[in-house]
């Protein structure tokens, strides 16, 4: 228990035995778990002397173990104005700080305890693990290396400096430092689950499942670990056994929400989209950075009739995801007297015109619209529709284009493109890249893989990569980069109006998962999107197929045994011929 070993100072001398005795006694009941009769006696040794600063210390301690932060704190100033140079008391302080997020007030306590004390063990400690909740890894390996100076045996600093290096992407040292720890504890179950969870951020599934098993054993009914292992065997496509222990993650914790909107997605992939939209509901409560709500506090739509009802819908995720999902508001508006869509900036344009016939439908900019509960009689996520509308893959409709780009400023792209490279010439859109945070990097495709289609005669590349990655194209050799041409008047990065357009005057469209596949298909355009694996495949292209329903004109392709796209580039060139 931190800080009750605190070294004894000088007792009042009136009665130094009894006080000594007293606070002996305390600090066993304390450390037996005996909270009630040892808080009795620290009050007790309080009252032979009311500034004792050892009794104000562990009382502070136990007061903060029963959840009364601000009382603690109290005792641990009264314990500081007694003895400002126990190292201890300022380390207590710190953690009840720490405890309560009060991260710089906490930091500040643990900086004094190290000035009273540089060497002691559990401040180190505890300032580096602060550190690296404030991201700050590289500070927080300083302490942590004087830690395992003083300690070289100290499990939890080798465990700790294994958690920094996973923070920087060094899973290599990681590793060895996580092993470093369980060489001290081999029953330690933490070290096991980072282990596993390092395993995983280099895609080594089969170690990852062998240590979370581990956990497991020494940990039983781990629900976190469950979910972790589940999350495993989805990075290998295995979802159906993936859904199994998701069942066990929530078995063993019904109430855990990651594990639930995890098992969802699984079964989401699997086309079991009745059973998977059940618990897709919860995403927003989950750990997942990607979900949006809006504030309000109007009741969500539940299925209900909603003739002569207002329902306000909004989107919670990436441009991508909000066309897709629009393709269920033709569905919505036949069944609502009003609806309004809170819709992204970027897209309001491409919405407002391709959603104008539907009567008693509203797009609005999500970034200039001000809106009251008491315009609505509802709310939803454009997400949240597919429970309602798309419940089995045979509730789907032939899927029909439903974005309509301006036909002007089409027929003048085309036109100068015609002008600029000839008419017999074929314009083949591309774009290799996401943008997307947490998967960008495994959803696109590295241009070297390019190079077959690139080569293509009698076709002229149409560059519609947005982003910083529009710039790539000089890792190719000249050759091919003098086939792929910059529309200079198009801002790929700007309003989705303009690419629209752009994609409308093209033959053809080759893309990665990305917003274009989505703004592309759903307009009609002749679309190949690339379909990476497991983590960065979203739910919605499936586990197989080279086609799905969402979109008519969109040819899925899958990626090679080796994991790359050559094949299926070669397949494209040779449909251009």
């Amino acid at each position: 228990m931190a800080g009750c070993t605190a070294g004894a100072t000088a007792v009042a001398l009136m009665a130094p035995q009894t006080l000594a005795q007293l606070l002996e006694a305390a600090v066993n009941h304390h450390q037996a778990g005996n909270l009630k009769k040892a808080e009795q006696l620290y009050l007790k040794a309080l009252k032979h002397d009311p500034n004792q600063p050892d009794a104000l210390n562990l009382l502070g301690v136990l007061t903060q173990q029963l959840g009364n932060t601000p009382k603690a704190l109290s005792l641990f100033e009264q314990a500081i104005e007694a003895a400002p140079h126990l190292a201890s008391i300022h380390f207590n302080k710190g953690k009840s700080l720490h405890d309560d997020g009060r991260i710089e007030g906490a930091k500040a306590a643990y900086e004094m305890a190290l000035s009273c004390d540089p060497r002691f063990p559990g401040a180190i400690l505890n300032l580096s693990v602060l550190l690296q909740e404030k991201d700050q890894t590289e500070e927080a390996l300083k302490y942590l290396n004087t830690l395992i100076k003083l300690a070289p045996d100290h499990q939890k600093a080798h465990y700790n400096i294994g958690k920094c290096y996973q923070a920087q992407c060094r899973f290599d040292d990681a590793l060895i430092a996580f092993n470093k720890a369980l060489g001290f504890n081999p029953n330690d179950h933490d070290a096991h689950f980072a282990i596993a969870n390092t395993f995983s951020d280099i895609a080594n599934y089969d170690d990852a499942i062998k240590h979370i098993k581990i956990a497991i054993t020494i940990k039983p009914g781990w629900a976190q670990a469950y979910n972790n292992w589940a999350n495993y065997l989805a990075g290998q496509d295995k979802h159906e056994e993936a859904v199994s222990v998701f069942d066990q993650a929530i078995s063993c914790e019904p109430n855990n929400i990651n594990a639930r909107v995890n098992r969802s997605l699984s079964l989401l992939t699997l086309g079991k989209l009745e059973a998977g939209w059940k618990d897709y509901k919860y995403r927003a409560e989950s750990d997942a950075p990607y979900y949006r709500t809006v504030a309000s506090e109007l009741p969500r739509w539940d299925g209900s009739d909603l003739r002569d009802k207002s329902i306000l819908v909004w989107n919670e995720q990436g441009l991508g995801e909000e066309i897709l999902f629009a393709s269920l508001l033709s569905d919505l508006a036949k069944i609502a007297s009003r609806c309004t869509l809170l819709c992204s900036p970027k897209l309001y344009l491409v919405f407002k015109r391709s959603f104008s016939h539907f009567p008693g439908l509203e797009i609005t900019n999500s970034e200039h619209t001000q809106f009251t509960d008491s315009d609505f009689d509802f709310q939803t996520s454009l997400a949240d529709l597919g429970r309602f509308f798309r419940s089995s893959l045979s509730k789907f409709p032939k899927p029909t284009p439903y974005l309509t780009w301006n036909p002007a400023l089409r027929n003048s792209f085309r036109a100068d493109l015609e002008e600029r490279f000839g008419k017999n010439r074929k314009f083949v859109g591309i774009s290799w890249a996401s943008d997307n945070p947490i998967i960008g990097k495994e959803k696109t495709v590295p241009l070297g893989q390019w190079q077959t289609l690139l080569s293509s005669p009698g076709v002229t590349f149409i560059n519609v990569q947005y982003g910083s990655a529009a710039m790539d194209t000089a890792v190719l050799p000249p050759e091919l980069r003098r086939n792929i041409v910059t529309v200079n008047t198009v801002n790929l990065d700007g309003d989705l109006e303009d690419t629209l357009a752009l994609l409308g005057a093209l033959d053809e469209f080759v893309t990665s998962s990305n917003t274009t596949a989505h703004l592309a298909g759903a307009a009609g355009v002749q679309t190949h999107v690339m379909v990476p694996r497991a983590r960065a495949r979203i739910w919605y292209w499936f586990l197989e197929g080279s086609s799905g329903p969402w979109y008519a004109a969109v040819h899925l392709h899958r990626p090679n045994r080796a994991g790359t796209f050559e094949d299926a580039m070669g397949n494209i060139a040779k449909g251009l011929l």
